[in-house]
């Protein structure tokens, strides 16, 4: 299954992403985090699925990964948006092993 390497493209893509476009642009703070931004957390989002629906894309591609490529499309949105959020909760300093662990509960039950 694809689930761990969903985890860990949601760490490389969405959190490098969100700390890169949050710290430039991220004026806007989360009601619930003010140490998040909602232009932050849209590139965790962002990143995140666009790294995991890549990665597939190229196993799916190789035969790695069975099935059609658009049978993974709403399982990696829904993993990326529930880390996303997982992502915002005001836990400091474990957001990476959260996000990570969620991921991998949602990929488990998913695919």
């Amino acid at each position: 299954t694809p689930t761990g390497m969903l985890a860990l493209m949601l760490m490389c893509g969405g959190d490098s992403l969100a700390d890169i476009v949050g710290r430039r642009w991220g004026k806007s703070k989360l009601p619930w985090n003010h140490s998040k931004s909602w232009v932050g957390s849209l590139g965790m989002l962002v990143g995140g699925f666009s790294f995991a629906i890549l990665i597939i894309a190229f196993y799916t591609a190789a035969g790695v990964f069975t099935g059609p490529f658009t049978s993974y499309l709403v399982p990696v949105s829904a993993i990326a948006l529930t880390g996303t959020a997982v992502e915002t909760l005001p836990f400091k300093n474990i957001d990476n092993i959260t996000v990570t662990l969620t991921a991998v509960l949602l990929g488990l039950l998913l695919f």
